[in-house]
């Protein structure tokens, strides 16, 4: 919950920052430097998760080690890795919310333009929208892994033309959360290498054992929107959201998040064992995407033409469906 908050609340200073008109470059620098740390800090654990895992295969090939043993040493050095990393980023996402508050409160204690310079939002070319989705997620040609699709997220809606109210171009950023059951088939994932296999849980799984996934997403489409004008002032304006509207556009995103939540009953108590780690997901995401709304309430549909893991033989990708608010 704590990266939605963060994700709004950058969207939020930058919003308010266009909307006063104030140079970014400073605050682009600063968010930047903490991005690349993460990703260093990300790109180092993963580097030496992957060495380690190489020489306890080694290991394992020269019949020093059982696979067994390799595989509980796997899990206790992944589990310690996404501990480190969950830490690390965790203190680079604390820097990056205090640089957010303070850019957010510079913006606001600044003085708008003139009432000369002032247009009201119904005369606005372009006009700014938060939108929340809820939705159902599954895999193409695997009727197993079903979940859910989550997201919330601020764009700007573009009036093409001038003088025509019917065409819009949509853009914005969304956090999307996709979560996948793992207690009803009983199964769960383990990383074999560079692939990711889907297999039998040895005990049994609660229905709320999950793998999920968090991906920060950029979407743009066109949109058509039958909105009927409006009087305002004593002057025409282009409304919108106020009538039936579609929009086609495709999608391109990236993996912040993956982990798998495994919760069974161990001596009597429900025990809840979670991995933070890789997975063998593709760091990048790109699809086409669809609404059909009606003013504030549509339906949407997603289609990846990415795999979700990267070195599968089995190009599974994933498509949702569900409702949209905006």
């Amino acid at each position: 919950m704590h990266r939605v908050i963060l994700y709004v609340m950058g969207l939020l200073c930058l919003f308010l920052t266009k909307m006063y008109g104030q140079e970014t470059e400073s605050f682009e620098a600063q968010t930047k430097i903490i991005s690349d740390n993460i990703e260093q800090i990300v790109a180092k654990e993963r580097e030496k998760l992957q060495a380690a895992s190489d020489s306890l295969n080694l290991l394992v090939q020269n019949n020093q080690l059982t696979s067994e043993k390799a595989v509980k040493i796997k899990q206790e050095l992944a589990e310690k890795s996404a501990e480190k990393v969950n830490r690390l980023v965790t203190q680079e996402e604390e820097k990056l919310i205090e640089l957010v508050q303070s850019e957010v409160n510079e913006q606001i204690a600044k003085p708008q333009n003139s009432e000369e310079d002032y247009t009201p939002e119904f005369f606005r070319r372009t006009k700014p929208q938060v939108h929340f989705v809820i939705g159902y997620r599954g895999i193409q040609g695997n009727s197993d892994k079903q979940g859910g699709d989550f997201g919330v997220g601020f764009g700007l809606k573009t009036r093409i033309f001038k003088d025509n109210s019917l065409f819009y171009i949509k853009y914005g950023l969304t956090y999307i959360w996709q979560t996948e059951s793992l207690g009803n088939p009983d199964k769960h994932y383990v990383v074999n290498g560079s692939q990711t296999d889907y297999v039998n849980y040895s005990g049994n799984l609660k229905r709320n054992s999950v793998f999920s996934n968090s991906y920060l997403r950029m979407p743009i489409a066109l949109e058509v929107d039958f909105s009927e004008k409006a009087m305002v002032q004593g002057k025409e304006v282009y409304r919108v959201n106020r009538g039936f509207k579609f929009s086609l556009g495709g999608y391109f995103g990236y993996n912040t998040d993956s982990r798998q939540a495994l919760r069974y009953e161990e001596d009597g108590r429900t025990t809840t064992r979670t991995i933070r780690s890789d997975w063998n997901v593709s760091h990048w995401e790109y699809g086409l995407m669809a609404t059909v709304s009606y003013k504030t309430v549509g339906i949407y549909a997603n289609y990846g033409l990415n795999p979700v893991f990267r070195n599968n033989p089995d190009n599974e990708r994933m498509f949702a469906i569900g409702i949209i608010f905006e």
